[in-house]
């Protein structure tokens, strides 16, 4: 049996995490109470991440709830994201996923892709990335079987990325520019800012959150997954064609 105190200190941590998203100086009992009493830390991860499917991710001197991935209550429907981010169809919804996937690759560019590499991403870099990537992936003959393979729909964003209006340079303010492949950018990485995982400084540069680089490194850090798709960008799909001819 567990003893009353942790369990009573467990259930004040989950609450605090669904209200608040974050438990950190301003409820340090708590906090303290999960870094330092093993049975605390026990009751949540054992009864409330299974039964709310969430996971709860311990920083240097925070706590982060995170939904798992098939969340429909800690986490977004597909038209709820849609509707957050300003988009109209699952094909943008798709590119924006695309966007957020190749920012992380930029930033965990490193042999075990769970260190980040760099300080910041330039957003105008961001947008050199990812048209680098889109066009690369649409040259790939077997597209299809990698998009099943990885579940993603890399396709949707090729082209809706290959049919963007590229940056007006002469505009001297990123903001100012509207419906090309940098207003998009920076729709999503604005979202992202809302959402306490990343800081869009000047509308020019994207560093991390700390809670969306803990999110990647202790939440996803064992999923083949994660490791796939990121691999997948940073070759250029170049280990995705080496797989589909290993496999035949």
């Amino acid at each position: 049996m567990y003893k009353a105190e942790n369990v009573k200190d467990a259930c004040a941590i989950f609450m605090t995490l669904v209200s608040r998203g974050v438990v950190d100086e301003k409820s340090s009992r708590l906090l303290q109470a999960y870094k330092n009493v093993p049975e605390v830390r026990e009751i949540i991860s054992g009864v409330f991440e299974p039964a709310a499917e969430v996971k709860v991710l311990n920083a240097v001197d925070k706590l982060y709830i995170s939904p798992g991935i098939d969340n429909r209550v800690f986490g977004y429907t597909n038209t709820e994201l849609r509707d957050l981010l300003g988009l109209k169809t699952n094909a943008e919804l798709y590119t924006a996923y695309f966007i957020i996937l190749c920012l992380m690759a930029m930033f965990y560019d490193s042999e075990d892709l769970n260190v980040v590499t760099r300080q910041f991403v330039p957003v105008i870099e961001l947008e050199s990335f990812v048209t680098d990537k889109t066009e690369k992936i649409g040259q790939l003959e077997e597209i299809a079987v990698i998009e099943e393979e990885l579940e993603f729909g890399f396709s949707h964003a090729v082209y809706l990325w290959r049919d963007l209006p590229d940056y007006d340079d002469k505009l001297k303010s990123l903001a100012r520019s509207k419906n090309n492949k940098v207003s998009f950018i920076l729709k999503v990485c604005n979202f992202l800012q809302a959402q306490d995982l990343v800081i869009v400084h000047q509308d020019r540069e994207i560093y991390l959150r700390d809670r969306l680089d803990c999110m990647v490194r202790r939440y996803y850090s064992d999923t083949s997954r994660k490791e796939q798709l990121l691999q997948f960008l940073l070759s250029g799909g170049q280990a995705a064609r080496r797989d589909q001819v290993a496999a035949n």
